[in-house]
């Protein structure tokens, strides 16, 4: 009897923790579509526009943003992590998030070329 209440506890627990994984997954699929809906095609700078963003769960909890740059020019990806990283990580609104999953950053060019892609996780702040 004993082992079976030791065994409900953890199927409990299991389901439990589950659940919560499940109801983190729909809140950043929801905020994912929220942010492609209201601010997806706006321009961050002179050069990049926001195409999109994507939220996945295969194991680790990523969720991405994806960038179109408008004119090839050079570009010190280190700088561009650095400062993408610092603004995610001061600011608390969106440093919280960090809590949650791990943001990732791709960059495309104007004709749709993988340029570059980068992530950063709490531990990173």
């Amino acid at each position: 009897m004993k082992l079976f209440k030791t065994f409900f506890i953890f199927l409990l627990l299991s389901f439990t923790a589950l659940s919560y994984s499940d109801e983190i997954d729909d809140m950043f699929k929801e905020i994912s579509s929220e942010l492609n809906r209201t601010i997806a095609g706006m321009n961050i700078d002179p050069i990049t526009t926001l195409k999109n963003t994507s939220y996945i769960n295969f194991g680790e909890r990523i969720l991405t943003y994806n960038y179109t740059l408008k004119k090839d020019v050079e570009i010190d990806w280190k700088v561009v992590q650095n400062s993408a990283t610092s603004m995610y990580c001061s600011n608390p609104d969106t440093k919280i998030v960090l809590d949650y999953v791990n943001v990732q950053m791709s960059y495309y060019s104007k004709t749709g070329v993988f340029l570059n892609q980068f992530k950063f996780s709490k531990s990173d702040c």
